[in-house]
């Protein structure tokens, strides 16, 4: 990653969870991930992520009755192929 942050170099694996790297929380050391709903601090070289010592009890409204999301591109981490104009209902 260069100093703008833009990836330049390939694609890294650094742990074997399901994980999702949260925007701007990356820098040369270690990055802040989310995985199976427990937000971690991990190295950048792998290894096992600690859990984080942030706690929140924040949880979103639940609602009633279908909710449609429009998504204009979507991967559906099945394949390579991004899907273009989608519904998720």
């Amino acid at each position: 990653m260069d100093a703008k942050r833009i990836a330049n170099g390939p694609a890294q694996k650094i742990n074997s969870e399901v994980t999702t790297l949260l925007p701007g929380a990356a820098t040369r050391a270690r990055c802040s991930i989310l995985s199976n709903g427990k937000l971690r601090l991990i190295s950048r070289s792998g290894g096992q992520p600690p859990r984080s010592p942030l706690e929140s009890s924040w949880r979103p409204n639940s609602r009633e009755g279908k909710v449609t999301i429009h998504a204009g591109k979507l991967w559906d981490g099945h394949g390579p192929d991004v899907l273009s104009d989608v519904d998720i209902v």
